[in-house]
């Protein structure tokens, strides 16, 4: 069999997969591909797209697909929601034993946060990651820590789960692609087609001597294997990892999905934008080409000698006989405003989808408990993404914890809790606002109790004595007119410390 036959869930997926990773990449990746996701007009069809010169198709096309823009909305949509979930570090806990594995959990040496991070952006952008855990053979006991290598979706291409053995049903094969390029000699690079083969010995990869394969099983231990395409299982150099001669009865592979860690991948949270912007990007190509055509004007003249030749522009004539006439002849422009409000309409739905969560500009006003509700709503997805992958990396932390040799109550200490308070500071500053301007107006708050409900919201963490000496080194600044009490923390301190009557209604000065 082949080292890289794919799974059939892996093949369906592929196509969004491609979809997803291109439009990520932003407008070179998705050029690149030109008629792929820029259909050539009919006009250059008839041409011939392939055909260069003035007569040909390339050329045109070539005009085309240089004025057309592709809408970053991906790339700025994940980079706006991980920005999110990470305002604020995920809550980790772990035996004394595996602490140096938060500093150092991944093969390329990155802290647990960062690989965290790394994680929740391919489960935004594919809707899928996976994770093996492996050890470095050879190590010492004291030194064998495991770590952690990241896979992105398109790079899980095979995978079994195995039989049910007593109601449980195990990973037993999993076939990762690690093809990539490889310095070779001095500073030549080479592309080199490598997978690694992940499995319980006595699965259906592995080959008796016989040259058939065993029956699949549910026992075993687990051993792996990298071998390049052309390669054959036959001569695969297998090898058994382990920690203090300890190995493991599963293969250490957790899937990552945006809802759960089975092995069946999610829907990519994030198709339905990319397919909108490929729409915004074809749009913006026919509108941009036709207000090209539009400055563009053909010359005619009707009657005029065939021989002649004509200029154009300043200082130049046109000689016509008698009954002659000269014109410019354009492309109308009917149908633009059209084009445009079709191109509007899908950006601002582009924008919504992008999580702008925190717009809080219109004509409606909304208070810090109804902003709340409102981003609470809108982030069940991010929540979700948030949980699973925090699961995800205690499932990681506990088969790490089990190749040590640690002790159940040593696992029971392992804790992974995700940021999920992504309307806090939204609506901590709105709430906030509102108490100010109440206090504007006669409310009987003190600043004390302003500056408490700041330090419980998190919007400072400064006592209320340095609060008010960084006030006093403030220049002080007037709110504008209209500004409904806007000048935060200083509350009449640009007027000379004055202070609001208490009493509803008041508008005195004392």
């Amino acid at each position: 069999m082949a080292i890289d036959n794919k799974h059939p869930d892996f093949v369906a997926r592929t196509p969004d997969w491609e979809q997803l990773s291109h439009s990520y990449g932003g407008e070179r990746i998705i050029k690149s591909f030109r008629t792929k996701y820029l259909p050539a007009t009919a006009g250059m069809l008839l041409d011939g797209i392939t055909k260069a010169g003035p007569d040909g198709g390339k050329d045109a096309y070539d005009a085309y697909l240089t004025r057309a823009v592709f809408p970053d909305y991906t790339k700025q949509g994940v980079e706006a929601m991980i920005g999110i979930m990470h305002r604020e570090k995920a809550r980790i806990e772990v035996p004394d034993a595996m602490k140096p594995l938060l500093e150092k959990f991944s093969a390329q040496g990155e802290d647990i946060h960062t690989f965290q991070r790394r994680m929740n952006e391919w489960q935004l952008v594919y809707g899928r990651a996976g994770i093996l855990v492996d050890v470095q053979s050879g190590q010492p006991v004291d030194k064998a820590l495991p770590f952690a290598s990241l896979y992105a979706a398109q790079r899980i291409i095979n995978w079994d789960d195995g039989i049910r053995v007593q109601g449980i049903q195990r990973t037993e094969f999993v076939v990762l692609d690690e093809s990539d390029n490889e310095r070779v000699v001095g500073l030549e690079w080479e592309f080199k087609n490598r997978y690694r083969i992940c499995e319980m010995s006595g699965t259906t990869s592995s080959i008796n001597g016989n040259g058939s394969q065993e029956a699949p099983t549910a026992t075993g231990t687990y051993q792996t294997a990298t071998v390049a395409r052309e390669d054959s299982l036959t001569n695969a150099a297998w090898v058994k990892p382990s920690i203090g001669g300890k190995t493991l009865n599963y293969v250490p592979f957790v899937f990552v999905n945006t809802k759960d860690l089975v092995s069946t991948p999610d829907d990519p949270p994030l198709l339905g934008l990319t397919n909108l912007c490929l729409a915004i990007y074809r749009g913006e190509a026919d509108f941009r080409q036709n207000l090209h055509m539009q400055g563009q004007d053909t010359f005619v003249i009707v009657g005029a000698d065939t021989d002649t030749k004509t200029r154009l522009g300043a200082g130049a004539r046109v000689e016509l006989p008698r009954d002659g006439d000269a014109k410019f002849v354009g492309v109308g422009a009917d149908g633009l405003q059209a084009q445009k409000d079709a191109i509007d309409a899908d950006k601002a739905l582009a924008s919504e989808m992008t999580s702008r969560l925190f717009d809080s500009t219109g004509t409606s006003y909304q208070s810090g408990e109804a902003l709340r509700i409102r981003v609470s709503a809108k982030t069940a997805t991010l929540r979700t993404i948030a949980l699973t992958g925090a699961a995800a990396i205690k499932q990681v932390l506990l088969i790490m914890a089990d190749w040590m040799g640690l002790s159940e109550e040593d696992k029971a200490k392992i804790i992974v809790e995700p940021n999920t308070d992504f309307a806090d500071t939204a609506a901590a500053s709105r709430t906030a606002l509102e108490l100010t301007q109440a206090k504007q107006i006669g409310y009987p708050l003190s600043r004390k109790s302003l500056h408490r409900h700041a330090v419980q919201q998190g919007l400072t963490q400064l006592t209320f004595e340095q609060e008010e000496q960084e006030i006093e080194q403030e220049d002080p600044i007037m709110p504008p007119q209209g500004a409904g009490g806007m000048a935060g923390g200083q509350l009449g301190r640009a007027t000379g410390g004055s202070r609001v009557k208490r009493g509803v209604g008041a508008s005195q000065e004392q």
